[in-house]
């Protein structure tokens, strides 16, 4: 089946969930500029500084493709080239998981960090697959492997942080821009989850 019946839709709740993830994406993004200019970072490499910039210019510019394939896959027509905003968000996942894993890389409670560090990886294989879905090479099946994996882990890792802050768990503090990352990492899982139901709404239209 095409993609553009596999992901052609103009379901409201969908679209709705879609560009708020976007639009978290875009204003998560912008603010991590923010910080990467105004915050002082002791010994902090040049490099360091400029990839977190390509970073969160590269976040607002996959929050903006993510509305626009959205806004494609409620169009009358879904054509090829619609399949090309999905590279950018592909790119940024990837420059997300390097710049979590720079940040956490040299610190000594690294094995506290791990499972955020998968549920990464696992949005870089969820986005990868969407650009297979739309290049021709579909693994539904690991789509939604992948990103469900992605979403679960995400999700618990950002909300365990939550919960032992409220119990009052002081031991391990998460800086600013890691907080930060973690949202921008669970509005990209909540964009994902968005394609999956569609996804599984064609399955089932299908079957029937």
């Amino acid at each position: 089946m095409p993609f553009e019946k596999l992901l052609g839709t103009d379901h409201a709740l969908f679209r709705m969930t879609a560009v708020i993830a976007g639009l978290l994406l875009i204003a998560g993004s912008a603010g991590y500029l923010c910080f990467t200019f105004t915050a002082q970072e002791e010994g902090a490499a040049l490099w360091s500084h400029v990839l977190e910039i390509v970073y969160s210019i590269t976040g607002i510019g996959s929050g903006v493709c993510m509305i626009a394939f959205t806004k494609a896959q409620g169009a009358s027509y879904m054509t090829s080239d619609a399949a090309k905003c999905v590279l950018l968000p592909l790119f940024w996942s990837a420059l997300h998981l390097l710049v979590n894993y720079r940040m956490t890389c040299t610190d000594p409670r690294l094995p506290l960090f791990a499972f955020g560090l998968l549920a990464d990886v696992m949005l870089v294989l969820a986005f990868y697959q969407i650009a297979r879905l739309l290049y021709g090479r579909p693994q539904p099946m690991l789509l939604a492997l992948f990103g469900a994996l992605a979403a679960v882990m995400s999700f618990s890792d950002l909300g365990g942080y939550g919960l032992a802050r409220l119990m009052g768990v002081t031991s391990v503090a998460w800086p600013g821009k890691m907080l930060l990352r973690s949202g921008l990492s669970a509005a990209a899982c909540i964009y994902v989850l968005a394609q999956l139901f569609v996804l599984c709404s064609r399955n089932a239209d299908h079957a029937e």
